[in-house]
């Protein structure tokens, strides 16, 4: 059944959005059920929205991408600016020339090519892992950070670390640049406001962005995402110009580092949350020494480990919603869809769907046990034909690293620290994780917390 959102709700709706957009869905969801409608009188024209929970939904809608197109996530920028090329990358396009460049993309991140790189993984973890300081509170999202830029250029992008670093650093910060509420909420390009700065930066993202990609220019490698664009064809047949592969840099790197990082750190924060679980993760990685290095085959022998990760990101989603645009008039199946109506997904909420997942706010990996929920179901990896291509690359980064620091350290949360959960394309903690770093002694114990996070996860 269709609910509508009247009018003013909605407006309230809306500026809760720009805010928090997983408690304005869960608010929308919780009030007015699976199926929500709001028109909203903008300037130009009327623009339906629609909130949409559930399998039946997502499989609807992600299972039709001819119908329902992408909507990029970022603010797009003026016309002809930096910002809008360089947010317009292969997973914000459609039709044909998403096929075209999903095609070229999918050889570096076949199973058969990311298990050659497993020993490769695990030394770039070891080597950062053995800088971690003993004993003292640090910030654990900055080294994470590390560790999943250093793993993607390295298997993603020919190991091109000198420059790789610098435009990972840029890109990173102006994800959070962009996705800052200040931003979101006032999108006008006058002097000295924060919407202002993050379009010059955008551009100073453009030309680094650029600069390094042409130096990719004859030289094609399979294990290089970056000079498969540079080198190939586009949808038309002709090679790409500097601004067309340099809109693809960014949402390339969001897809294998941004989130990869942010999936970690939730997963660290509830093992260290989680006594029961730490330990009995503890004990099935203590069959091999802290000094070794996690092979492909024992990676997919630890069921516990494969049930933490699944479960981690269940509870939290790298990406917690995704937005599609009608581009037709259709339905969902009693509801009415014009064209250039919106549609809201939200894999936060079909990731905790009682009927699927048993008290669906408590981090409980022994669940996987039990269940085999569909794509449309736990939705991380997206679903339909336009799943990420990614999925294998993700585990296989998430097993070992997280496998390496729990054989090696215990992370305790610092009582009383504030964790808040903040989306700039990923729902990352936005006051980072402050922890002490102990030798691993497997004397685990949850700390106090504060923050927007008690409201996402019941410890």
């Amino acid at each position: 059944m269709t609910s509508v959102i009247d009018p003013i709700s909605m407006l309230w709706l809306a500026g809760l959005f720009v805010r928090d957009p997983i408690r304005a869905m869960r608010w929308a969801y919780t009030r007015y059920g699976p199926l929500a409608v709001a028109d909203v009188p903008l300037v130009k024209k009327p623009q339906r929205f629609i909130f949409a929970v559930g399998a039946r939904y997502n499989e609807r809608v992600l299972g039709d991408p001819a119908t329902f197109h992408t909507v990029g996530l970022m603010p797009p920028g003026p016309e002809d600016s930096a910002q809008r090329r360089i947010r317009s990358g292969v997973i914000s396009m459609n039709g044909g020339r998403h096929a075209h460049y999903r095609r070229m993309m999918v050889a570096p991140f076949r199973r058969a090519m990311i298990d050659s790189f497993v020993e490769k993984i695990a030394t770039i973890v070891e080597q950062q892992l053995c800088g971690w300081p003993l004993g003292k509170t640090v910030d654990l999202v900055p080294l994470l950070n590390d560790i999943a830029r250093n793993v993607a250029l390295a298997v993603l992008f020919g190991n091109d670390m000198a420059e790789g670093l610098q435009v990972a650093g840029l890109l990173t910060s102006h994800i959070r640049m962009a996705e800052a509420p200040a931003v979101r909420g006032c999108p006008i390009n006058w002097p000295g406001l924060p919407y202002r700065r993050m379009l010059r930066h955008a551009e100073k993202v453009e030309a680094c962005v650029t600069s390094w990609a042409a130096r990719r220019r004859g030289q094609v490698r399979a294990d290089d995402l970056l000079s498969l664009i540079v080198n190939s064809p586009d949808e038309s047949g002709n090679l790409p110009t500097d601004q067309q592969v340099g809109r693809h840099v960014l949402t390339l790197f969001a897809a294998s580092f941004e989130t990869c990082q942010t999936a970690l750190a939730w997963a660290l924060f509830l093992i260290a949350q989680h006594p029961g679980v730490a330990a009995a993760l503890l004990d099935e990685l203590s069959t091999t020494s802290p000094e070794s290095r996690m092979s492909a085959d024992q990676g997919e022998q630890c069921s516990l480990l494969d049930a933490v990760i699944k479960e981690s990101m269940r509870l939290l989603p790298p990406v917690p919603f995704q937005v599609r645009r009608a581009m037709r008039d259709t339905a969902l199946f009693d509801c009415e869809v014009k064209a250039g109506t919106r549609v809201f997904l939200s894999s936060f909420l079909t990731n905790r769907l009682p009927h699927v997942y048993h008290h669906g706010d408590k981090f409980r990996p022994q669940r996987w046990a039990q269940i085999a929920p569909s794509q449309y179901e736990y939705l991380v990896f997206s679903a339909g034909p336009r799943t990420c291509v990614g999925y294998w690359f993700g585990m296989t980064f998430l097993k070992t690293a997280l496998a390496h620091i729990v054989r090696r350290y215990r992370l305790a949360l610092v009582p009383g620290a504030r964790i808040d959960s903040q989306i700039a394309i990923t729902m990352w903690p936005s006051r980072g994780l402050p922890v002490v770093i102990h030798a691993q002694d497997g004397l685990f114990r949850a700390s106090p917390i504060r923050g927007n996070i008690c409201r996402l996860v019941q410890c």
